[in-house]
């Protein structure tokens, strides 16, 4: 017998939905051609939510950096995988995504965590 989290997932959507910001994530086309040069398909896009956080890490030098990282609801949470080099427009600026963790207790993915950069 596993858990339904089913009501988590919905609580996740609503929450990040009620104080989250629209954007789209952007995804590259699929490669066709060789491989050592493909050649991409068109970009897909999908609507998200996402709530924004500013992280503060230490670089190499010891200085303190602050990155804003995501928190992102998918539309179709099972239907959309999110990875590392997907981009996404959110508050007029383009994210790459540098690393992606999905909340995922047992088969249902909760929300997504993804850290970006701007540019």
């Amino acid at each position: 017998m596993s858990y339904d989290y089913s009501s988590l997932q919905a609580t996740a959507v609503r929450l990040i939905a009620r104080f989250g910001t629209s954007g789209t994530l952007i995804q590259r086309g699929a490669p066709t051609g060789p491989q050592n040069r493909p050649t991409y398909g068109p970009d897909t896009t999908t609507a998200i939510m996402a709530v924004s956080m500013m992280v503060e890490a230490k670089d190499d030098g010891g200085e303190t950096e602050t990155e804003e990282e995501l928190i992102v609801s998918v539309s179709g949470l099972s239907a959309v995988s999110i990875a590392a080099g997907d981009r996404i427009d959110w508050q007029g600026k383009t994210f790459s995504i540098v690393s992606v963790a999905p909340l995922r207790p047992g088969p249902t993915t909760l929300y997504w965590k993804v850290m970006v950069r701007h540019g």
